[in-house]
Formats: structure tokens, C-alpha cells, sequence
């Protein structure tokens, strides 16, 4: 009888001090917004160029990955941009394809292939050495 009662003790205060059933966590699986690059720019201070040719860019870095998707740098008027496959260079000016020295460009012309270019870029000295 000892024995029943230490049993049926022992599940009471197991069903009253056990911690409670937490709620369900949400679907993992949630669609995401597409990424843009805009608040990337605020990051490294570089602005969004705006309304400029496509003869006044220039492709200054590739990060390509599978299937001509990634991200590229470009120099324009206004300074350096990053942007992302499908987004904007400058105004009316996408970034189509991404390849490993190349990128394609959609323009209202038409497409065009921008090569990488070969020249060094220089880098400002912070502290330099007197």
C-alpha cells in the first residue's frame, strides 16, 4: 500500500510542479523578401549612382556564383556601387549576368558585356608615416 501511495504521490507532483507545454514555433519555411543592396550602401558609404551612361561604367570586382547569379562592383560618376543580379547599376541600367571576368548589362539598347578591368586600385593611406 506504501508503495501505491509513493507512486500516486509522485505523479501528482510531477503533473503539478512540471513545466508547461510551450507554445508552437512558427513555420520555418517563411518566404523572404528579395535582397537589396540599398542599406549595404549606407554601411560602407557609398551612394546610389543616379542617371549616368553606360559608357561612364566601369566593372572594378565579380563575386560570381552558380548559374550567373552574385553580386558585382562598379565604378561610376558618383563613386563605387555594389549590386546585385537583377538590380540597378544606375538608372535603366540592370545587371543581368554575373560571370568570373564579365558581366552583362541590360540597357534600353539592348545587352552588353562589361569585362572586368586590370588596373590597380589605390587605396588611401589612413596615419600615414611621416
Amino acid at each position: 500500500m506504501a508503495i501505491l501511495v509513493l507512486i500516486l504521490l509522485s505523479f501528482w507532483i510531477n503533473r503539478l510542479l512540471a513545466p508547461r507545454p510551450v507554445a508552437s514555433l512558427p513555420d520555418t519555411r517563411a518566404q523572404t523578401a528579395p535582397m537589396r543592396v540599398g542599406s549595404i550602401y549606407r554601411i560602407f558609404g557609398i551612394e546610389p549612382a543616379q542617371g549616368t551612361g553606360v559608357a561612364n561604367i566601369a566593372l572594378t570586382g565579380v563575386f560570381a556564383a552558380p548559374g550567373g547569379t552574385g553580386f558585382a562592383t562598379f565604378r561610376v560618376p558618383k563613386g563605387q556601387v555594389a549590386v546585385l543580379t537583377g538590380d540597378e547599376v544606375v538608372e535603366g541600367v540592370t545587371l543581368a549576368h554575373v560571370g568570373k571576368d564579365h558581366v552583362m548589362l541590360n540597357t534600353a539598347a539592348g545587352e552588353r558585356r562589361v569585362p572586368l578591368t586590370k588596373e590597380k586600385a589605390t587605396l588611401p593611406v589612413a596615419g600615414g608615416v611621416d
